[in-house]
């Protein structure tokens, strides 16, 4: 059993609960933590609130290896991951010169307003780890990974934390296949396989009309042991008529 970091997610955001703004970072994420080796155990969404942010980066800071938060870092009143996450490690705020500088550096017109400094207001004693033509950092606060919640960003700046963060293992191994089989007609199959390879078997039917054209049943075959995930999969292939195919 390769010994994998856990990860939590945490999406802060009065607008992601109230439906107006739809969350594509715990996907982008999860993506991301696969090809590292990290298993994502834990998602949650919060609001924007001093209180509830700290006690969840608290909480789940102790409880995983890794935690990336998402949104709550801009220049208005309602961003508040940072005093969150200040106050989560009684840690202070305080005015992060390098992100100052960098802010002069890649944006030399900017005007320097209190609503930009409240974004180079950071948690004392943190990490800020860079992303090449951004000035807003990635904030790192012990185990806790600070993003922002705009996709474009967060995606770019998921990619540019070192790979050595993540832990020395290679990524588990996943199998992927297409059949035209209902998931009621295929269920005792999986689970047969499930039990005699000990590998984890999931099976998802298709969504949407271009998914439907290719497949009536996704499933997915995922394990540590590369080679036992292949056995699997191919007993899977010829017991279901199947063939492989793309996520």
């Amino acid at each position: 059993m390769i010994n994998r970091k856990s990860a939590a997610a945490l999406i802060i955001g009065d607008e992601i609960l109230s439906g107006k703004t739809l969350d594509t970072n715990t996907q982008t994420l999860a993506k991301h933590l696969v090809r590292m080796g990290v298993t994502l155990q834990k998602t949650e969404t919060i609001r924007d609130s001093v209180d509830i942010i700290s006690e969840a980066v608290k909480r789940l800071s102790e409880s995983h290896d890794m935690v990336f938060t998402s949104g709550g870092i801009g220049p208005t009143l309602d961003d508040l991951t940072y005093e969150g996450v200040a106050k989560a490690f009684g840690l202070n705020l305080l005015k992060h010169e390098a992100t100052i500088a960098r802010m002069h550096e890649i944006q030399p017109n900017l005007v320097l307003n209190e609503a930009r400094l409240r974004m180079a207001t950071l948690p004392e004693k943190c990490d800020a780890i860079w992303t090449g033509g951004l000035w807003v950092p990635l904030v790192c606060v012990h185990n806790v990974y600070v993003l922002p919640g705009i996709p474009r960003l967060f995606s770019s700046m998921i990619e540019s934390i070192p790979s050595d963060h993540f832990g020395d293992v290679p990524p588990r191994e996943r199998k992927i296949l297409w059949c035209d089989l209902a998931e009621g007609d295929l269920a005792a199959t999986l689970d047969k396989a499930a039990k005699e390879y000990d590998v984890a078997i999931g099976s998802y039917p298709a969504t949407n009309n271009d998914s439907k054209k290719l497949y009536r049943t996704m499933v997915t075959v995922e394990g540590d042991e590369a080679d036992i995930v292949i056995a699997a999969a191919e007993q899977l292939k010829g017991a279901l008529n199947a063939r492989y195919g793309t996520v």
